[in-house]
This record gives C-alpha cells, sequence and structure tokens, in this order.
C-alpha cells in the first residue's frame, strides 16, 4: 500500500501511516523485523504507537519495505514533523492552567463537617525544608536547570512542598509541567528524550521512575539536567527513606550520583517553632486548629492526610472482609506489586486472610460490600483501598485525548485495578514485616497479578523460602514475555531436582529469541552444571537474525558462546548484520568488552565501525564507566579516540561534586590524557565543587590536586575554608583524612577548626555514639592530649545507654585507647540489662563487643532478654556479623530463631546450612518443610 508522507504532520498520523503501510505488507512483524536487522518488539512498537520511532531504525524498516531514494526524504521529513508536533513533542501542561493540586497527587486533606466550605487546601506552614527548596527553584527560574528530591515518610508534606515550591515558576510565566503517569510510571518517563525547556519534570513516588535495574531513567534524567539546549528545566520528586537507601545502595551507581547533594529530608514531625507557626495560622482554617489541638508528637501533615483515621479503619474494620482485602493489598506491595493493584487479584487473595468462621459468614456479594467500605472516604481524605480512575495520556484533558484504557481499567490485566493508601502502604511495609503471605496470597498473584511483576513477585517468593511458589510466578513472567525470569526458574528447579532437564528444554523453547541477556545466562547455567548438549541446542535455537543487537556486552558473550562451540555459520550471520553499527552506545563497560572481542576475532571491518562511532559519542563522567573504555582504547593505540574521549567527559562533568573531580584527576593521570588533565584544571574545579560534602571526598580531593602539582587549585580549595563546611558523617574515617592532609599543607587553623567541630560531638558526655567517634578521631590522629583530656571527664559515667549501636561504638573505642578503667566504670552500670533493640544494626555488634573486651557476663545477661524477640529486622541488620556473634556465644537456641525469622524477612538465603538441608524443597507460608516437588508439578 502506497502511503504519502507528505500528508503526515502528527505523531499520531506518523503511527497510522505506519500501521498502513504494515497492514499492506504480507510480512509478519518477524518477517519484517528480520529483513530490517531489528528486534521484533521494535518494529511492533513503532508500528502501533507504543514508541517514537528513531529514525536510524525507522530508516532501516523503510528500506525493508522498498522505500529508498527521495521517498525517504520526505519520510525523514514527515518524522521530523511529527517529533515537533506540540500535542506530543512538547510534554506537560501549562503550569498556569494548573489549579487543581490533587492532579499532582498532593494528598486531600481532612475536612471538618461543621466548617462549611473551604479552599481545596489549609493554609501553608513554610519549614526549614522549603528554603531549602525555594533555593532549588530559584536556580531554575534564573536559568539553571536543577534537581531537588524531597526524602520522607507516608504522609509528612513532601509533595505539598513541591506544589507549594510551584509559585515563581507561576509568576515567572511560560512553565509548564509533566507527570509523566501513562500507561505506565515507568514507560511514560522514557519520553525524557522529548522534554523541553522552562518545563517541571514531575517525579512523585521516584521509586517508581528510578528503579530500573540498568538505571537508563536516571541516566536520561543527568543528561537533560547537563543539556544546555534544554535548559532550564526543573525535576521535582519524592521518595520514602527506605526506598532512597535502595535506590542508592551502590556507590558509584547512576542513581545515587544523580541524586547526590540534591536531597532534601523533609522530617515527620514540626518542630516547636514550627508549631509556634502553626499556632498563628491555625484560627484561619478549621482543620489546621485541629490538627494543632489533635496531632501527636507533632505530626501535623499526617493528621491533615488522614493518616490517624486510616488507621482506624484499619484496625477496626466494619467487617473481617474488608480487613482482609487491606491486607491483602499490604502484602502485595510488600511483595513487590506496583500500587495498581487488580481487582481479581484482591478478591482471590483476601479469602485466605480470614478465618474459617469469618468466611462463612460472607455472603454472596462480600467483595463489593468489602470494596466499598474500604472506599470510602477518611474525614474528606481518600479510603484505605480506591479505585484507580486514568484520566488520560496527558496530565488534562486535550485536543487529542486518547485514553490508555476504558475508565478505570488496566488493559494489561484486563479489568479495574486499586491503589492502597500510601500511608497504610508504607505502615504496612513496617507492621507486616516478618509475616509470610499465605498460600492463597500466592496462588492469587500467579494468576492475577500484573504481568510485568511476576518476576518481583516471585524473587520475593524465593526470599521467604517458598520454592514451588517461586518457580510458579517465574514461569508464568517467562511465558508473558521476560525471559530473564527464566534464569531464576531453571536455577529454582535445579536446586530441587539437579539432574532436571524438561525444565531446560521448556526455558530453551519458550524464551524470547531476541533476549539475548537470557540466552546468555542460560547458556552459563547450562555449562556450571555440565550440560553443554543444552547449551548448544539453546545456542542454535537463538537465530542469529533474532537476538537483539542493544546491549553489547552480551552481544559480546553470546558471540564468544557462538565461538566456543564452532558455531561458525551463525557467527558470519551475525556478523552480516553490522553489530558494530546497532549496538547501544550507553554500557561504556559493554562497549570496551565488545571492542576487545572484536579485536580478538579480527573483524577489523566492524572495530573501525564501533570506533568511528566512539568518536561521536557523549558520556555521563558520572558513573566512571568511561574508564573501561578509555582503557581499552589506550590498549588498542588509538591515542586520538583517547584523548576526545576524555576531553568530553571533562566537558560534560559541572565539576560540582569533590568525589567526581578527585577521580577523574587520577584516572586521567593514568590514562595519559594531558590536554584532558590540563582543560579540567583550567575550569579552576577547586572553585566549583561543592563543600556540603563528605570530608572523606574533600580530602581525597586535596590528595589529588596535590598529586598532580596542582598548587593554585590547592590554595583554592583551601581559601574557601572546607573544614567547617564539610560533612562530618558518621565514621571517623573522613574527618581524621582530612585532619592529616590539612596538617601536612600547613594549614593549621582549619586543622584546629575541625577539631573543634569534632569534638562538639562529646559536648555533652550523654550519646555514646558522639563519644566514641571523636575518641576514634583522636586516637587516629595521634592527638594524646586531647584523648586524654576526653577520658579524664569520665564519659563512661554520663553516656546513655539505650543504644546498643552506642554502646558497641563507645567500648570499641575505650578498648583502642587503652582506657580500662573507663570500660570497668562502663561494665558496672550492667549495660547489657539496658540496651534497646529499636535499632536493628546493634546486637551483633554490641556482642562482639563485649566479646572483645572479655565481658562474659554481659554476653549472658544480654542473651538472656531474647533479644530476637526485639529486634528490628529491616535492611541495615548486618545478619553475617549476628551470626558470628551469635556462634561465638554458643547460643544454639538463638541460632535456630534467628534462623526461623530470616525467611519472614525475605532473607532464606542467609539461613544456616543445615536449615537450608532441611528445607531442600523450601517452606510453606506456616514455617512448615514444603514437600517434594518438580517441574511437572507447575501449572
Amino acid at each position: 500500500m502506497m502511503v504519502d508522507p507528505s500528508s503526515i504532520d502528527t505523531r499520531a498520523e506518523l503511527h497510522a501511516a505506519l500501521k498502513d503501510l504494515f497492514d499492506g505488507d504480507d510480512r509478519s512483524y518477524l518477517a519484517l523485523a528480520t529483513d530490517a536487522q531489528l528486534a521484533p518488539a521494535t518494529v511492533h512498537d513503532m508500528v502501533n504507537g507504543k514508541s517514537f520511532p528513531r529514525w536510524s531504525s525507522l530508516r532501516l524498516v523503510l528500506g525493508a519495505c522498498g522505500i529508498t531514494g527521495a521517498s525517504l526524504s520526505s519520510w525523514r521529513q514527515a518524522c521530523e514533523r511529527a517529533r515537533r508536533d506540540d500535542s506530543d513533542a512538547r510534554l506537560g501542561t501549562m503550569l498556569a492552567e494548573i489549579t487543581d493540586p490533587f492532579e499532582l497527587e498532593v494528598h486531600r486533606p481532612v475536612t471538618i463537617e461543621s466548617a462549611g466550605e473551604l479552599p481545596p487546601l489549609p493554609r501553608y506552614v513554610r519549614r526549614r525544608h522549603d528554603v531549602q527548596l525555594s533555593i532549588a527553584v530559584q536556580r531554575a527560574v534564573s536559568g539553571t536547570s536543577a534537581l531537588v528530591m524531597l526524602v520522607g515518610g507516608s504522609s509528612v508534606g513532601k509533595t505539598r512542598a513541591l506544589w507549594e515550591a510551584l509559585d515563581p515558576l507561576r509568576s515567572a510565566g511560560g512553565w509548564r509541567v509533566w507527570h509523566p503517569l501513562t500507561p505506565t510510571r515507568r514507560q511514560a518517563v522514557a519520553a525524557l528524550e522529548r522534554v523541553s525547556p522552562r518545563t517541571v519534570v514531575w517525579l512523585n513516588d521516584a521509586r517508581e521512575y528510578l528503579a530500573d535495574s540498568d538505571e537508563t531513567v536516571a541516566a536520561e534524567l543527568r543528561k537533560l539536567l547537563l543539556d544546555p539546549s534544554r535548559a532550564p528545566v526543573l525535576v521535582l520528586g519524592t521518595v520514602w527513606p527506605g526506598h532512597y537507601n535502595e535506590l542508592c545502595e551502590r556507590s558509584r551507581s547512576r542513581t545515587r550520583l544523580l541524586l547526590e547533594g540534591n536531597v532534601i529530608e523533609v522530617p515527620e514531625r514540626f518542630t516547636d517553632r514550627d508549631l509556634t507557626a502553626l499556632g498563628r495560622l491555625a484560627p484561619m482554617d478549621p482543620r489546621l486548629a485541629a490538627a494543632n489541638e489533635y496531632a501527636h508528637d507533632g505530626q501535623i501533615t499526617q493528621y491533615l492526610a488522614g493518616g490517624p483515621e486510616l488507621l482506624d479503619r484499619y484496625h477496626f474494620a466494619a467487617t473481617a472482609a474488608s480487613r482482609a482485602v487491606i491486607e491483602a493489598a499490604m502484602d502485595a506491595r510488600r511483595a513487590g506489586h506496583r500500587n495498581a493493584l487488580p481487582r481479581a487479584l484482591l478478591e482471590a487473595a483476601a479469602p485466605a486472610y480470614m478465618t474459617d468462621g469469618d468466611w462463612d459468614q460472607c455472603e454472596d456479594d462480600w467483595f463489593d460490600r468489602a470494596l466499598e467500605d474500604a472506599g470510602r472516604p477518611c474525614k474528606g481524605a481518600r479510603g484505605p483501598i480506591t479505585r484507580i480512575r486514568p484520566r488520560s495520556t496527558h496530565l488534562r484533558a486535550g485536543r487529542r485525548n486518547v485514553r490508555s484504557a476504558s475508565v478505570g481499567e488496566d488493559a494489561t490485566v484486563g479489568g479495574p485495578v486499586y491503589q492502597l493508601a500510601p500511608y497504610l502502604d508504607q505502615y504496612g511495609g513496617k507492621q507486616r514485616l516478618g509475616r509470610v503471605p499465605p498460600v492463597g496470597f500466592w496462588e492469587a498473584v500467579a494468576q492475577y497479578a500484573h504481568p510485568d511483576d511476576l518476576a518481583v513477585l516471585g524473587n520475593s517468593a524465593r526470599g521467604c523460602g517458598l520454592f514451588r511458589d517461586a518457580a510458579q510466578l517465574f514461569k508464568h513472567a517467562v511465558l508473558q514475555g521476560h525471559s530473564t525470569a527464566a534464569v531464576d526458574m531453571v536455577e529454582g528447579v535445579r536446586a530441587v531436582d539437579p539432574h532436571d532437564s524438561l525444565c531446560s528444554s521448556w526455558a530453551v523453547e519458550h524464551c524470547r529469541l531476541d533476549d539475548v541477556v537470557a540466552t546468555v545466562a542460560l547458556v552459563q547455567i547450562f555449562e556450571r552444571a555440565g550440560s553443554f548438549r543444552m547449551a548448544k541446542a539453546l545456542l542454535a535455537h537463538r537465530s542469529e537474525a533474532y537476538v537483539s543487537l542493544s546491549e553489547p556486552r552480551f552481544v559480546a558473550t553470546f558471540m564468544s558462546c557462538l565461538e566456543n562451540y564452532d558455531m561458525g555459520e551463525a557467527l558470519a550471520a551475525l556478523r552480516a548484520r553490522d553489530p558494530a553499527a546497532h549496538v547501544g552506545l550507553d554500557d561504556l563497560f559493554g562497549i570496551s568488552s565488545f571492542l576487545r572481542l572484536l579485536r580478538r576475532m579480527g573483524w577489523n571491518d566492524q572495530t573501525d565501525i564501533l570506533l568511528a562511532r566512539v568518536r561521536d559519542m557523549n558520556p555521563d563522567p558520572a558513573t566512571g564507566m568511561f574508564l573501561f573504555l578509555a582503557m581499552e582504547l589506550r590498549d588498542m593505540g588509538a591515542d586520538d579516540h583517547l584523548e576526545l574521549l576524555a576531553r568530553r567527559v571533562v566537558g560534560n562533568d559541572p565539576l560540582d561534586s569533590a568525589h567526581n573531580v578527585q577521580f577523574l584527576l587520577e584516572r586521567l593521570s593514568e590514562l595519559g590524557a594531558p590536554s584532558a588533565s590540563a582543560e579540567l584544571l583550567a575550569r579552576r574545579p577547586a572553585e566549583l565543587v561543592a563543600l556540603d560534602t563528605d570530608a572523606r571526598y574533600v580530602a581525597e580531593l586535596l590528595e589529588a590536586l596535590v598529586g598532580v602539582g596542582a598548587d593554585a587549585e590547592v590554595a583554592a580549595l583551601l581559601a574557601r575554608n572546607p573544614a567547617v563546611h564539610c560533612n562530618l558523617g558518621l565514621a571517623p574515617y573522613g574527618p581524621v583524612r582530612l585532619l592529616r592532609i590539612l596538617e601536612d599543607l600547613g594549614a593549621d587553623a582549619q586543622a584546629s577548626a575541625l577539631l573543634t567541630r569534632v569534638g562538639a560531638r562529646a559536648s555533652t558526655l550523654t550519646d555514646p555514639e558522639g563519644v566514641a567517634f571523636v575518641l576514634h578521631v583522636l586516637l587516629s590522629a595521634h592527638r594524646d592530649a586531647e584523648t586524654a583530656a576526653l577520658l579524664a571527664r569520665s564519659p563512661a559515667e554520663h553516656v546513655a545507654l539505650d543504644s546498643a549501636c552506642g554502646v558497641a561504638d563507645l567500648l570499641q573505642a575505650l578498648w583502642k585507647a587503652g582506657a580500662a578503667d573507663q570500660i570497668d566504670i562502663l561494665l558496672a552500670r550492667n549495660p547489657a540489662a539496658q540496651v534497646g533493640f529499636g535499632r536493628s544494626c546493634g546486637l551483633g555488634e554490641v556482642l562482639d563487643a563485649f566479646k572483645q573486651v572479655g565481658a562474659t557476663e554481659q554476653i549472658f545477661t544480654l542473651l538472656d532478654r531474647d533479644p530476637l524477640e526485639f529486634l528490628v529486622f529491616d535492611s541495615f541488620l548486618n545478619i553475617g556479623k549476628l551470626q558470628t556473634a551469635l556462634r561465638d556465644a554458643k547460643a544454639h537456641g538463638h541460632l535456630a530463631v534467628l534462623d526461623q525469622r530470616l525467611p519472614a524477612i525475605g532473607r532464606f538465603d542467609k539461613t544456616s546450612a543445615d536449615y537450608k538441608t532441611r528445607f531442600r524443597f523450601g517452606r510453606e507460608p506456616d514455617g512448615s518443610p514444603a514437600a517434594p516437588w518438580g517441574w511437572d508439578d507447575l501449572r
């Protein structure tokens, strides 16, 4: 069918024309993708409007359809017109048109029935975090792109603070707000490359956007913030503290580097000063007056968002059925399901949370009644569980308003979806920690969960030791197109049946043909098990015509596998697809691996093609991954490429991070890139780096500057008095290292100022961690006089003994100082009988400290208190240290209790070897050993 590209002006028209083109072609998606040398999924999404096509991909599809020459040029012009289409290319809605705060997910406040009509939101009390937030907003108003991530618990006022922060942008005019929501948050944010200047990117609940394994969203956000052609943009986000820790757990992850220095903490409670300001406003708004009178412990925003009422509705639910629905929703969220819970899942799971008597009393319409009860507003705020009603693909209705599904339905799961109130979501995550969801829950999620969440739910089941449920979920995930779940499935089945071949054969048959990641991982599993025939069968089944070329490190491994199994024809066919021209360039480590392989295999034409593409790269310097590519370029003698890459890295870095600047200085010196090093120093990084960072990073930067002989930069950095501005942190290593370099440089006044700041941690002698911190710094810095002065004040007599971590830290510091008299004084106060276990990081540490100082009686006293009953099991718990301490104390009974508790928090992998042997086939949710099972038992 002939399509005239000159009639295409919008994105919708482009996709309609591509659909007509495809419908007029006799080939399937697979056949067309093969001819175009693309993945079938790429062609499918392009034709069906799921993604805006890159010209490099669209050109290949058009060429496969016989479109060349002048016609191809007309199509390219049509593609550019569609990209500029204002309805899609200019993301977001004009800020002046956004008057409803609830569209941006600000919590609805409680209502006061006797108050009559009130404004949508109560009067706002500005707090300390609002001042910090306004600074970033003013940067955006003045033309500089900025990012702010507010970190705080549920209903502490994060989103409301962002809403209030928009006022200067409203006054400035011309700003838009883009709130990526549909079809899912993570899919919507894929359009970041189309964000234009003067746009606010609104990332409420940022974990939903940033928790991707390859950190693509974080990379795109950083690219956006560094792009001067799109400045200014303002990225505003919110995240819970636990989720923030998960996102930033890797030291040089893209997400951590994106957020570093851009985080503002929102406290859970109003300070006395905040409460005074609230008191002044309370007479003007009855909602504030009620919060001022009835909220406990300064939790004003939680009261206004209906938090206490939500807890009452949960704990004193009208029926057992409505409570069961809420708990099923809580467990689904804990297990990793998105907060868009299918009705069918809740209806199938809820009966497992009711007793036989409660279930027998349920009427036929029990579920509708339970949803109605759970959905009733809490004094005007949302109820515990409410139906999600998607509005449109745009934030507000527009001239091309296209709904992703019928109102209130999710097209993927085929029915209505519901949201658990965020306050209850966070509450359930804490209060139900340590409870394994019942059998009925796992059967329900296996059948009704969102397809994209099946693998995550499988991981949760495996963490609880529910091996059969995990394998079932992984199997369903594979059937839904998530081939990497096959790796977990095969490993799980082989763990209970090492000789299984049926599961492996099924995986070979059902994995997506284009999924090179799953292919490589499965080959490695088969090889470790000695199943080389199965590995070769898998490679033969992965036609080289279908395998995706987007991931260079996996393409390289795939090619190595083909080489190892003497599959020369497949390698030749893959080479004919010109992989060097198609691999993605985001993974610099992968590019370096791919270059190395091409050189080793003698594919010189492919090497030249990839090198030509590398010359045009504009890498993100923050992750440090450019180093791997730079070393490969050095090793292959591509000095001009290396120098160009290094200079671009330097040019892309804003030089605001002391850690990044130090890393660049040292790596460029190692690589032998003198012009890039000179360019870096010429930008005067000492004047640009932020000083409100860890003292360790400031020290390392000073050391790096000294190492390259940048005396002027050393002087410039010292002139900014970093000893006064740096963050001392919680570990003494940073201040000690900074103190040493300051003394080496003769900056005695700054060294003295730093010591004064350190000493302030022990000013009252009541905080054991503060005293321990000061002692460690003084001892490491060989400050004998100051150490003796502190010990002379007898801190052991004054410190509080309620913190296990604090007691452990202080005992270790006193031991290091040789202060036996202080240790005796501290032990005489019987800390083992007083320490609390509200913090999960302390039990193993304090047992270890008691052992170190020979306090055997304290160990017995502590263990007699049955501390595992009260211990907080969370991500900060050092399970290995605790197990070692219990073994050293020969506390076998406590070790057995720990083994029983670990699966309930998702850490079956940390149980003892004896426990794992006993539960070879896994556990049941009630803690009993699972019956033997195998591949044939899975549905």
